[in-house]
């Protein structure tokens, strides 16, 4: 979506519900998605703000919300944490998590090694137009192999309370 649109936040987001909306306006129904929708991505305070006035990670957080507000049963998301700070990273691929857990299909494009170790359970490597490498998460954060398919630089680490964690040289 572009930035300079004059839209609102609020009305960004129930721009997800018109698969669901009965003709030209929305129902008590779509307005309470959307509310639910702007709650769990933490952007409701800026529900009357123009999205233009929003910063790189607001926007980005609406832009969640418009997806979760069509309560689909699978997301397909393109680096969903861009433009966001660690702590709303974290707070996105939780929500995500989350998600997966009440039975929505959540696949996620990331560059984040360590975020999809962490939150994701299953990392799959396209390389080469290909699917260079499918496993469980688990398998991955015990396995090093398929690093070298992002560079030989990386290796897989463990913190000190047992996580994964993915290093450079």
């Amino acid at each position: 979506m572009r930035a300079e649109l004059p839209f609102t936040v609020d009305q960004v987001v129930l721009m997800g519900r018109y698969p669901h909306a009965d003709r030209w306006f929305e129902s008590d129904a779509d307005r309470r998605a959307a509310e639910r929708a702007m709650t769990t991505c933490g952007c409701l305070m800026f529900r009357d703000r123009r999205i233009s006035t929003l910063s790189g990670g607001e926007r980005q957080r609406v832009l969640l919300a418009a997806c979760l507000a069509q309560e689909p049963a699978l997301l397909l998301l393109d680096e969903p944490s861009t433009f966001l700070d660690v702590d709303q990273q974290l707070h996105c691929f939780s929500l995500l998590r989350d998600e997966a857990a009440a039975g929505r299909a959540c696949v996620a494009v990331t560059h984040d090694l360590n975020l999809a170790l962490t939150f994701c359970t299953r990392i799959i490597v396209l390389a080469d137009t290909t699917v260079a490498c499918d496993m469980p998460a688990s398998e991955a954060a015990a396995n090093h192999e398929w690093l070298p398919l992002f560079s030989s630089r990386l290796r897989l680490d463990t913190t000190r309370d047992g996580r994964p964690w993915v290093s450079y040289r």
